[in-house]
């Protein structure tokens, strides 16, 4: 009797052990089912498959050993999702349970900055910065802040432990080129754009940003360069060959900025600005006609604009500063210049126009000093009407300018003998 009693405790403890071990490797198979769940939904996540990735996440949150990670997945996947207030609180809890998840940390940080909670963002990268003194994206955007705030010394006493991260990426660069342009260090800013150019995948309006703040502090050279290597990686936009013809014309090259703002209207081509710029550009260039072909361009645009409607009738001019308006054309064709005209005195670069006694009315005559044939035809044409005629006085000969009177042409100029 009690060798069977005691055969059947053996028999019990042996059953209850090997529950016992069916249990246990049953909660090791779930919690390696957990750990392999969470590892496909962080790699979902980075190929953007969040549906998927969100599927996997929730099969984590079964084990109390991954549910804080799973809780930081799942935040970071509703952040790309951008249901942020979903975000925050998946994060808050993936960090009362694991106060030490450093990613946690810094999405929230970047939830916070885009509800503009930026206190709680900075309190957060703070508390990364404890955690992980080296972390580059909590010094990035610690860095950021201060840049934004003018605070660019500390800014730059943020990124120096991690500069070369900050030279990976494009929000690094645009950070340290800010605060070595307005800590005066030049040199050091225009040898970023060598960095620049060695990113891959940059969007274009990012190279667009970069190459401005580089050509507003007198790194023109270094401007050129990343927008020009912007356009070779990629097919430019409106945008890229719109300011590359304006870092060209800083630079003093009027070629090549009129062949860039060419580009921008193959582009755009009612792009009244661009129309503007190449006129001025080619007209500086003695390419009258041409000039006058982009007014022209840009009328049909903006018929009513004043400037293009006065530019259209002679090629673009500079504004002046006239006191007086143009003469009057009565019945009979002749001109009566109204008294506002009888004195002014205009510039043009270095053209100085003023009135003079004339021998020959009713011909209104100027006299000229230090000025070239066409610049005297601009400064006439913007003061007198189309059918008047002109004679200016030079030391040693004149110029009579008169115009057809069709709209459209240009006025002729003969050059008479001295008297």
């Amino acid at each position: 009797m009690c060798a069977l009693l005691v055969c059947g405790l053996l028999e019990g403890t042996g059953l209850f052990l090997l529950s016992s071990v069916v249990t246990a490797a049953s909660q090791q198979s779930d919690r390696a089912d957990a750990r392999d769940a969470l590892q496909k939904a962080a790699l979902l996540v980075q190929q953007g498959r969040l549906e998927e990735a969100d599927r996997q996440a929730q099969l984590a949150l079964t084990d109390p050993e991954t549910q804080a990670v799973a809780c930081s997945v799942l935040g970071t996947i509703r952040f790309q999702q951008k249901r942020f207030d979903e975000s925050a609180s998946l994060l808050q809890k993936a960090i009362r349970m694991e106060p030490a998840l450093v990613g946690a940390h810094l999405t929230l940080a970047q939830v916070y900055t885009l509800q503009g909670k930026s206190a709680l963002a900075l309190g957060l990268l703070e508390r990364v910065l404890i955690l992980d003194p080296p972390n580059a994206a909590a010094r990035l955007a610690l860095a950021r802040f201060e840049t934004e705030k003018g605070n660019y010394r500390q800014s730059l006493e943020l990124a120096q432990p991690v500069l070369h991260a900050f030279k990976q990426s494009p929000e690094g660069l645009l950070v340290l080129v800010t605060d070595f342009l307005k800590t005066g260090r030049r040199a050091e800013a225009a040898a970023l754009a060598r960095d620049w150019t060695h990113l891959a995948d940059v969007p274009q309006d990012w190279s667009i940003k970069f190459a401005l703040l580089l050509a507003k502090d007198a790194a023109v050279n270094e401007a050129i360069d990343v927008l020009e290597h912007a356009r070779h990686v990629s097919p430019p936009s409106y945008e890229l060959a719109f300011n590359l013809g304006g870092a060209y014309l800083l630079n003093g090259d009027a070629m090549r900025a009129l062949e860039s703002y060419d580009l921008a209207l193959t582009l755009k081509p009612d792009s009244v600005g661009a129309l503007r710029q190449a006129a001025a550009i080619a007209e500086r260039q003695g390419e009258l006609e041409r000039a006058l072909s982009y007014w022209i361009r840009a009328r049909k645009i903006e018929p009513d604009d004043p400037e293009i409607r006065i530019s259209t009738r002679w090629p673009p001019r500079k504004s002046v500063n006239v006191s007086s308006k143009r003469p009057r054309i009565s019945s009979k064709g002749s001109s009566e210049s109204s008294p506002a005209i009888r004195s002014f005195n205009m510039r043009w670069d270095r053209c100085s126009i003023s009135r003079a006694d004339c021998l020959m009315p009713p011909n209104i005559c100027v006299r000229a000093s230090g000025c070239s044939q066409s610049s005297l035809r601009r400064v006439i044409t913007s003061l007198l009407s189309r059918e008047t005629r002109v004679t200016t006085l030079k030391p040693s000969r004149r110029w009579k300018i008169w115009s057809s009177g069709i709209p459209g042409t240009r006025p002729r100029v003969r050059r008479w003998a001295a008297c």
